[in-house]
């Protein structure tokens, strides 16, 4: 009986070190762990910044050129146009901003929340992990992951476009479009086919192609020699 209590008390000084050499390792790692977390979060911070006044930037340029032709033209206008009209006018093109500020902002509030949302569980699940040694993905790897992550969206995917500039999108100057007509606000382009064997229909209808405001003009022209260009698809 004596002996059994002697292994016993034996085992539990066995485990009871293990416990405290594994805390003691742990905690001569944490400052390190949570500098690199600490470095991780920074970064993803610093390129999430740097993201947002990118695209903020992409996307008041075209604006400000807008508004400028609407200025001046609103300048020509209001001096042939009664003043009530040109308030009603007014009016319902504010409604129309509002609607669509709504039907655009409804479902991006809805992605940032399932999006927040998931990444607190992940955060809060890898930090349990992180506390108690536990197997599998911690707030370490997390807050890498979400670095690589961003830093993929902000800087690398813009950098892989700009080394194939020279295949992506359209190029005007190439020989492959003849300019059709022009105004303050548009120039329309006639694309022809990277085929050579193909030839332009001269009684056919022509499909004029606007592309989306926010994406831009290159996105319909993905990389053409590889047809993978819906204008270059109808030419």
């Amino acid at each position: 009986m004596e002996n059994d209590s002697l292994e016993y008390l034996k085992n539990l000084n066995d485990v009871s070190s293990d416990v405290m050499a594994n805390y003691q390792q742990k905690m001569v790692k944490l400052p390190a762990d949570l500098l690199e977390l600490l470095l991780h979060s920074l970064n993803a911070q610093q390129v999430y910044w740097l993201g947002i006044l990118s695209y903020f930037n992409e996307f008041s340029t075209p604006f400000w050129t807008s508004l400028n032709s609407f200025l001046t033209k609103e300048k020509e206008k209001i001096r042939e146009v009664n003043m009530l009209e040109t308030m009603h006018d007014y009016i319902e093109l504010y409604k129309f901003n509002i609607q669509i500020a709504e039907k655009g902002a409804g479902p991006s509030i809805l992605g940032l929340q399932d999006f927040h949302k998931s990444q607190t569980e992940k955060f809060m699940e890898a930090f349990i992990h992180f506390l108690f040694n536990i197997d599998g993905e911690n707030i370490k790897d997390v807050s890498k992951s979400n670095a690589q992550t961003l830093n993929n969206l902000v800087q690398a995917f813009p950098q892989a476009i700009q080394d194939i500039k020279k295949e992506f999108g359209f190029h005007f100057d190439d020989g492959g479009y003849a300019k059709i007509a022009e105004t303050d606000r548009f120039t329309l382009y006639q694309v022809f086919s990277r085929d050579k064997k193909i030839k332009v229909r001269k009684k056919a209808k022509p499909i004029m192609i606007v592309h989306p405001y926010v994406l831009g003009a290159n996105i319909l022209g993905f990389l053409p020699d590889e047809k993978k260009s819906y204008a270059h698809a109808f030419a």
